[in-house]
C-alpha cells in the first residue's frame, strides 16, 4: 500500500513539473502560478502544495531535473577523449532553451538574499561537480593533479557561460559566423590545460 501511494505522489510530482515546463516553455514565466501549474497538471492547487511549499520550490526542482539530464550524460562515460566529452557539454548547454537560461539566472539572484536557497544551489552545483570530475577522471586517468582541475573546470564554465550569453546575443550578427568553430578551438586549449590527451584511451 506504501509503494502504491509513493509511486502515485511520485507520478503527480512528474505531472507538476511536466506542467511547469510546458507553461514556461509555452507562455513564459508571467504566466506562470500555482493555480496555472495545478490546472495544467488536471490536479487541484491543494494536491500541488502537498508536493512543493512554493512556486520557487516548484522551479528549484525543474532546475535539478535539468541538471540530471547532465549528471545522466556524465554517468554514460561513453568518451573516451576529453575534446568530445566538452564539446557534448558545450552542444547540450547551446540546447537549453532561453527561457530555463533566464529561470537559473533569476534564481542566482535570489539565492543572495534567501539563504536556505543559497544552500540548495550550492549543494545541485556541488554534486554536478563530483560527477563531472568523475567524468573527466574516467576519461583520463585517475592520476590528474586537483588543482589544475579545478581550475580548469572553473575556466571551462565561465568560457560555456560566457559563449552562451554571446551566441544568443549576437545570434543574427553575420560578423560572428563561424563563433561555433571557434568556441572549438577554445575547447581544444582546455584540454591540453587540464592534461595533453591527444590519443583515445586504451
Amino acid at each position: 500500500m506504501n509503494d502504491k501511494r509513493r509511486q502515485k505522489g511520485e507520478k503527480t510530482k512528474q505531472a507538476i513539473l511536466a506542467a511547469t515546463e510546458k507553461i514556461l516553455m509555452q507562455k513564459g514565466g508571467n504566466c506562470l502560478s500555482t493555480r496555472a501549474i495545478a490546472k495544467k497538471a488536471g490536479i487541484s492547487q491543494s494536491s500541488l502544495y502537498h508536493h512543493f511549499d512554493t512556486i520557487d520550490d516548484v522551479l528549484f526542482s525543474c532546475m535539478q531535473n535539468i541538471a540530471k539530464k547532465r549528471l545522466l550524460l556524465y554517468e554514460k562515460k561513453k568518451f573516451n577523449r576529453l575534446e568530445d566529452f566538452f564539446l557534448s557539454l558545450l552542444d547540450q548547454n547551446l540546447a537549453t532553451p532561453q527561457i530555463w537560461q533566464d529561470v537559473m539566472f533569476s534564481f542566482k539572484e535570489k539565492a543572495q538574499k534567501d539563504e536556505k536557497l543559497h544552500e540548495k544551489i550550492l549543494g545541485l552545483g556541488q554534486e554536478h561537480l563530483r560527477m563531472f570530475k568523475s567524468s573527466i577522471r574516467s576519461i583520463v586517468g585517475t592520476e590528474i593533479d586537483e588543482d589544475r582541475l579545478d581550475l580548469g573546470i572553473f575556466a571551462l564554465s565561465v568560457f560555456i557561460d560566457g559563449f552562451m550569453f554571446h551566441n544568443h546575443f549576437f545570434k543574427k550578427q553575420t560578423i560572428f559566423e563561424n563563433q561555433y568553430d571557434k568556441a572549438k578551438d577554445v575547447i581544444r586549449l582546455f584540454c591540453n590545460y587540464i592534461v595533453i590527451i591527444d590519443q583515445p584511451k586504451n
